[in-house]
């Protein structure tokens, strides 16, 4: 999962993410809200 994130991470922005230092307490759902909710934070910076 990490490879694809950062994968597509520096399609977008040419940086990467050291995704094996981020902890995950509940799993795969709260991995997606955290997305969700960085995806939320970056919108309403443009």
């Amino acid at each position: 999962m990490r490879e694809i994130m950062n994968k597509v991470e520096f399609h977008l922005t040419q940086n990467e993410t050291g995704y094996e230092y981020l902890a995950v307490a509940d799993g795969a759902s709260s991995l997606i809200g955290c997305l969700y909710d960085a995806k939320s934070y970056r919108d309403h910076l443009v």
